[in-house]
């Protein structure tokens, strides 16, 4: 007897478990949906960081010192490089970078590992620059989609998210003619260790660039709007198109020969 409400005990614990395993998976299936809303036409596009240079800030150590180095802009961030060696900045501040951008600066700062003739490529995280102090809190960043909650409140307030704005405003962007929002207008913005607006963040940018835009967000919407029907075997295809392998299927399912 002591055995079976042993082995019972068990098959509940073991149903318990299942069940707790069930529901935990249920309810976090909602934060691995995909984006589903189309993208509005006149949305602009946005940006976030990349995350492998924002895990590489926790690994500088090594002190650096480039007295002649020069600054570059390469649409995803800012660059040093100095000689045969390239830095990856991986603390931004986009407002006060773009003011030396194609210039030559002496920076102090500290790097990921040690400087080494054969080695070119190096993440930095910049200290001063120009015998300045310095501080920025982004990595490089890349294109994103934007996610459906800032989707519906572009459709609704015809602008992005605060925090979103917030974002975007800080990394400076030249902005073109598509993009309807305007920073000054948002409520509560934080515009301390943001840039102001200059002619030159309206800069239109090169028509190749607008070009290769506009392409991305079509393709877009068409593989929003094109699904692919699910296999449904020989009823895939309408039975005036089947062939005699179809019908010898159709056949084998009814039970024929």
């Amino acid at each position: 007897m002591t055995q079976t409400q042993g082995k019972s005990a068990l098959k509940q614990a073991c149903i318990s478990a299942l069940l707790v395993l069930t529901t935990t998976l249920l309810s976090s299936d909602s934060g691995l949906q995909a984006q589903v809303l189309a993208i509005p036409a006149n949305m602009p596009i946005l940006y976030r960081e990349i995350p492998a240079y924002v895990r590489a800030k926790q690994q500088v150590r090594y002190k650096i010192k480039l007295p002649q180095s020069t600054l570059e802009y390469r649409g995803d961030g800012y660059y040093l490089t100095s000689g045969d060696h390239e830095f990856v900045i991986l603390n931004q501040n986009p407002a006060c970078l773009k003011r030396f951008a194609g210039k030559k600066v002496a920076v102090q700062g500290r790097i990921t590992e040690k400087l080494v003739p054969w080695h070119r490529l190096y993440f930095v995280v910049i200290d001063s620059i120009n015998g300045m102090s310095y501080e920025g809190k982004v990595a490089p960043w890349a294109m994103r989609e934007p996610t459906d909650e800032e989707i519906r409140y572009w459709n609704i307030h015809k602008q992005l998210p605060p925090v979103t704005l917030k974002f975007m405003n800080y990394l400076a962007l030249p902005k073109t003619a598509r993009d309807s929002w305007s920073p000054e207008n948002e409520p509560g913005s934080d515009t301390l260790a943001y840039s102001a607006e200059t002619s030159e963040n309206y800069r239109s940018v090169p028509a190749v660039d607008s070009q290769l835009a506009a392409i991305q967000r079509q393709l877009t919407v068409i593989e929003q709007k094109v699904s692919k029907p699910p296999y449904r075997g020989i009823y895939s295809v309408p039975s005036e198109n089947w062939d005699s392998t179809d019908w010898s299927l159709y056949m084998d399912l009814q039970g024929g020969g």
